[in-house]
């Protein structure tokens, strides 16, 4: 999921929501589980359960505590019996029967229905978001999430990364005032200009927030020219304003690096950098480069 959908997604859930026995939050998740797909929208659309927790669900419904031998027309009535936990919207909408899916490591609003864990993968926001409009908050946990700091960044005209060789440089878009601690809080593009506020003791310390930055498409990942990567909650990242001071964790700094970002959990370092800054602004003179992944 984009990163600039799930920042959205955090601002109406918070750090969590919760009506009688349900609740959503937005959780880390991934594994083999079932899945049943949305009846009007393509495939990948739909809810996931968890096999660990498709299982429980069944020898509760049904005693059966092997999955293969639980005959095929129980799944339709216990689909129908952990989905109408949050009402009919869900029962309606998606297909009676299940299909065994495994899930990608991402990050998806998850339905906690009578103890069963339902992710709603790639579901619309604006589908379910009404139906929990008058849901209650609660103090759930928020995922962490591992984001750049950048100087700035280079715009890139195609798939494959154009890197200067080893004793070479270019010029930084965007360039921040790094020598003043100020960096570009980067996730898929940047969220916030913003500038460390505090002494960084054991990694931890926190920034404070100068500019929220509006959502940004490229055609292809741009080279980030990445200061150091830090820790934050979801949560805060939803509902950061100019002038706030945020806690974060620094996971790694050191050398500056040219990373890409390939999705919103993983990038790719290419090349380590130093700085120079001119009259004309900031440039990154690359030191060495690393060897291409197989």
């Amino acid at each position: 999921m984009q990163s600039s959908l799930l920042i959205k997604i955090s601002q109406v859930i918070g750090k969590g929501l919760e009506a009688q026995n349900c609740r959503l939050e937005l959780k880390p998740i991934s594994g083999d589980g079932m899945f049943w797909k949305h009846q009007d929208y393509p495939d990948g659309v739909g809810v996931w359960i968890p096999l660990s927790d498709w299982k429980k669900a069944v020898l509760e419904q049904t005693g059966v505590s092997v999955l293969e031998k639980m005959p095929e027309d129980f799944a339709p009535c216990i689909s129908a019996v952990i989905f109408e936990v949050v009402g009919s919207w869900i029962v309606e909408a998606v297909a009676e029967k299940p299909e065994t899916f495994t899930l990608e490591e991402t990050i998806a609003p998850v339905l906690t229905l009578g103890g069963v864990r339902c992710a709603l993968v790639n579901w619309p926001t604006q589908i379910w978001q009404p139906m929990v409009s008058h849901w209650a908050p609660f103090v759930g946990e928020s995922p962490t999430i591992n984001l750049s700091l950048v100087a700035g960044y280079s715009p890139q005209k195609s798939n494959k990364p154009r890197i200067p060789k080893v004793g070479e440089g270019f010029w930084i878009d965007n360039e921040c005032e790094v020598e003043e601690g100020q960096a570009l809080l980067w996730w898929q593009g940047p969220v916030a200009k913003i500038r460390l506020s505090s002494e960084l003791a054991g990694g931890v310390g926190s920034m404070m927030v100068d500019d929220v930055l509006p959502e940004v498409d490229f055609h292809y990942p741009p080279l980030l020219t990445e200061l150091a990567k830090v820790e934050m909650n979801l949560a805060d990242i939803g509902t950061m304003m100019i002038g706030d001071e945020l806690p974060i964790k620094v996971l790694q700094q050191g050398e500056a690096r040219i990373v890409r970002q390939i999705d919103e959990l993983h990038s790719q370092t290419l090349a380590t950098v130093s700085l120079l800054r001119s009259p004309s602004g900031l440039i990154a003179k690359v030191e060495s480069i690393e060897p291409e992944e197989e």
